[in-house]
């Protein structure tokens, strides 16, 4: 592996037997370098992938069943999709069980190549696997002070839909925000999906959101807020989100969303025009599936 300072470096195990097995824990060994170290504890993270059973290849008629070419695989078939947080898993006999590990590389870490051993136990054996990583003299910044803005479409209201039994705003739903926050920063996100009328219908306020985006600030990886697609509502919160955003002194690292891969291009040019009318200063921007062109200066 190799690897800069203040970032997570991941690779894969791949594990197959043609008899069926248990692994029952990865571990690893501290990495040393001359006399320096790299300490596994804390510093290292593994998670089985998990497969999903897909029918059919992604889009339709039209799209990527008629399109795509030379496809890793093609459906009806599994495709590696989750990491799983499981200590064990059970694997089938002839088939692949890849293993994501992850070692975090810290800031101050000396540079050097750092050797030590990953062991993987199962029920028919403990297997040794040699790692290597390479770390340069580069540091990455923290994500919120990268050039580079990194997206991750997640909302705060989805955040039950495989929890239904977590109450939104909960001391545990907000627990799980802070897990999303710390992976968010692992995966260098930057640029931050906070559902603001979400948030203000709990509330009436915005006390809520700004607790939201103040967790990705703590942990260095707040670049950017996005808002949800406001469609209807853009003209009339556009006025309000301007107001606070100026008071919190974040105003110049919002955007504001207005319609999602908007079919019509004269429809969204208007639609702009009509928000800067009424919030001067706001950054617009939105995927699209037209020629950009069209929209000029409707668009940041």
């Amino acid at each position: 592996m190799v690897a800069a300072r203040n970032e997570w470096e991941a690779a894969q195990i791949v594990v197959r037997h043609t008899s069926s097995f248990t692994i029952q824990s990865v571990t690893s060994t501290n990495l040393t370098s001359g006399g320096n170290t790299l300490a596994a504890s804390g510093n290292f993270r593994k998670h089985y992938v998990e497969y999903f059973f897909s029918n059919k290849n992604s889009g339709g008629d039209g799209w990527c069943d008629v399109t795509m070419e030379d496809p890793v695989r093609f459906a009806p078939a599994d495709f590696p999709e989750q990491l799983s947080n499981n200590p064990t898993i059970a694997v089938p006999a002839n088939t692949t069980q890849p293993i994501w590990v992850k070692y975090q590389i810290q800031t101050g870490q000396a540079i050097g190549t750092y050797s030590g051993t990953i062991t993987v136990t199962t029920n028919l054996g403990a297997f040794a696997v040699p790692v290597s990583i390479e770390v340069n003299e580069v540091t990455l910044p923290d994500p919120g002070d990268s050039e580079f803005s990194n997206e991750w479409w997640i909302y705060p209201h989805s955040i039950t839909v495989p929890f239904p039994g977590l109450t939104e705003l909960s001391a545990p739903w907000w627990a799980m925000v802070d897990k999303i926050v710390q992976i968010a920063r692992e995966c260098r996100i930057n640029t931050i999906h906070g559902r603001i009328i979400f948030f203000w219908n709990k509330t009436d306020d915005f006390t809520e959101y700004d607790n939201y985006i103040q967790r990705y600030i703590d942990a260095g990886t707040f670049k950017r807020a996005a808002s949800e697609t406001m469609n209807a509502n853009s003209v009339t919160w556009a006025p309000r989100i301007r107001t606070h955003f100026i008071a919190k002194g974040w105003w110049d690292k919002f955007i504001y969303r207005i319609l999602d891969e908007p079919p019509d291009v004269n429809a969204y040019v208007t639609l702009s025009n009509q928000v800067r009318a009424v919030a001067s200063g706001i950054k617009i921007g939105d995927p699209g599936v037209n020629n950009p062109t069209g929209y000029g200066t409707s668009v940041d």
